[in-house]
Order: structure tokens, then sequence, then C-alpha cells
């Protein structure tokens, strides 16, 4: 959970490389997309796999239901816009329940093909992950990743990588609000079940922060420990969707060195951004 720009196809991408857990990218675009993963080519491994899910998944259904039906209840429960209504339950009992049976059918039909217990989906939406945690039938870890504010903001201004830009003011504007939504999830969600993780450590410390997730959630990651310490490849695996690291057969991770934030314009974001931030830094 958190915003976009924060790293959550690189964190996905990390704990996918451990034992009995698999990898599936952003779920949330998955009606968008129509069950094709995002830049796949037809009878490719990855396209052939989501193929298998896409059969099993409408199976599931007593009725005919489309695309377009299930990207309209998504729109209405899992975006941005729709995050206070489906907060405070103001959404109709239709739509909860067809929203009900839509994710866990999917979830459902993802654990039918693949070996692994625990999947990582990593959607990052707060009203999504606010939706995972009432209406998923199974158990639900959510992991909030924050990143440092100014970094975010100059990362959502560029305007040569597949993702939507933002101008400035927007861009500061939306950080903001994603971060006091996920705040809200964070009390939702049982303190066992949630975790708050700092980009720039996972970047400069991961294996601090894999520990953490260990410690909180009671699962094992020493695989991809054992593949950071040693400087080995991950598998990026069959990421449904993400940003553009998904076109990577692997990746290497390695310590950025980032400009320190200074300046009007830098500061100005982790002013707004304070409170999470200053969360974010606890130990």
């Amino acid at each position: 959970m958190g915003a976009g720009r924060s790293g959550t196809t690189l964190l996905d991408i990390i704990l996918g490389n451990s034992e009995d857990i698999f990898s599936c990218g952003e779920l949330v675009r998955f009606p968008t997309l129509r069950g094709i993963p995002h830049g796949s080519k037809k009878n490719d491994f990855k396209y052939t796999f989501w193929s298998k899910i896409e059969k099993k998944f409408f199976s599931k259904f007593p009725k005919i239901i489309t695309y377009d039906d299930l990207l309209t209840l998504s729109m209405k429960i899992e975006f941005h816009r729709s995050f206070l209504i489906n907060f405070f339950g103001f959404l109709p009992s239709k739509h909860l329940k067809m929203y009900k049976v839509y994710i866990n059918n999917l979830f459902s039909s993802i654990f039918e093909e693949i070996d692994e217990n625990i999947i990582i989906d990593s959607s990052k939406y707060p009203s999504r992950a606010l939706a995972l945690s009432r209406y998923l039938d199974y158990e639900l870890y959510c992991i909030y990743l924050i990143r440092n504010p100014a970094h975010v903001v100059n990362a959502f201004q560029k305007k040569d990588i597949e993702q939507p830009s933002k101008n400035y003011f927007s861009a500061n504007i939306y950080y903001f609000i994603i971060n006091l939504y996920s705040t809200f999830v964070k009390f939702i969600i049982y303190k066992r079940n949630f975790v708050m993780i700092k980009y720039d450590d996972l970047v400069d410390n991961p294996m601090e922060c894999l520990k953490k997730i260990e410690s909180t959630f009671k699962i094992h990651l020493s695989k991809s420990k054992k593949l950071i310490e040693n400087n080995k490849e991950l598998n990026v695996g069959l990421l449904f969707d993400g940003n553009r690291i998904r076109q990577s057969k692997t990746i290497n991770l390695k310590r950025k060195a980032y400009k320190k934030t200074s300046g009007i314009k830098n500061l100005l974001p982790i002013i707004i951004n304070f409170f999470w931030w200053k969360e974010g830094q606890k130990k």
C-alpha cells in the first residue's frame, strides 16, 4: 500500500523471490487490462499463465459477468476517489456482495494455479487495501511503503516513462492524500498484520527491512535475503502489471545515491507530508 513511484513493484519482486511466495504485481488492473498482463505477447509464458487464471476466474461466477462490470465495480470501491465512501460504508450492499465474490474468485483462481501459499498484490491503492481487509476471505497482511516525499514528487514530474506524469502542485496534493488515506487504513488493519517500510531503507539496508517483515508477519524470507546478500539477480516473475522493471526477466538490487533534498522546492513536499515521513523514520 502507498503511492505510485514509491517502490512497490521492487518490493513485490524482492518478496516474490522467497520461498512459498508468488508475486502477482498490480491485480487492481485486472479488469482494466481485461485479464491480459501489461506488455505480454500472445502465447508467451506470462500470457498463457494469466489466460488460465482468466478461464478459471470466469467459470466461478453463477451468472455472466463482463470486464466492464468488473471495472465499474472496481472504480466504485477500489479507486482513490471512492475511498471516503468506502471507508464510511456508504456503498450499496449489492455492490459489496458482488465485490466480495469478485476478489475471492480472483485470488482462489490464482491459488489453484500456483504451489505457493502466499500471494503478493502490489496494487498500492489504500481503498483497495481497505476493501480487501473487509471482504477477502484469506488472511491479509499489509505493507505500507513510504518514500522521501521530495523524491516521489520529483519522480512524478518525469515525462519519459510509461506512467502518467503529474505537475509539481498535483504531485504534492496526491502524495498527501494517499498518505492520509493510508493512515486511515492503518488503524483498520490489525497491528500484527500491518508494517510500515521506508523505501530508502529498503534500498540502503534491505536485510533489516526483510527481517522486520519476517518478524511482524511470521514468515520466512531467507531465500530473498540470501540472494541480496550475495548480490545475485532477482527473478521478476509473472507480474500482471507494475512499473517498467516488470519488463525485465531479472534485476539486481543496487543502492542509489540520492541528491540532498534541499531548497524550497524539495523541502515543501517533506513539510506537507511531515507526519507520515516522521512516522516512517521510527525504528
